[in-house]
């Protein structure tokens, strides 16, 4: 089964090549970043998460069409849900 983000990966570089990287980027976060750059981070992260929310509602969008295009399915997401709906339904064992 193919990976649904595998077609659309944003590099020329194959998704595997990255994994080592992104271990070792989590490595270094867990491991060797002090506790109180990892807190300053967080709380960056957090500012910036509330001041988008509040920029989000000072310019006012259309909330009906902001609230609808969440819930609009793919025609290709409906059909690999359909794919493993059915493959649940081969694979679960009968009662």
């Amino acid at each position: 089964m193919a990976w649904p983000w595998r077609s659309s990966w944003p590099s020329s570089v194959s998704y595997l090549l990255w994994v080592p990287f992104a271990a070792v980027a989590v490595w270094l976060v867990i491991w060797r970043v002090k506790f109180s750059i990892m807190e300053n981070v967080a709380g960056l992260v957090g500012l910036c998460l509330i001041g988008f929310a509040v920029a989000l509602f000072l310019l006012g969008p259309d909330w009906a069409e902001l609230g609808r295009q969440p819930s609009k399915v793919s025609p290709r997401a409906l059909s690999t849900s359909r794919r493993i709906g059915s493959m649940r339904l081969r694979c679960s064992p009968q009662r």
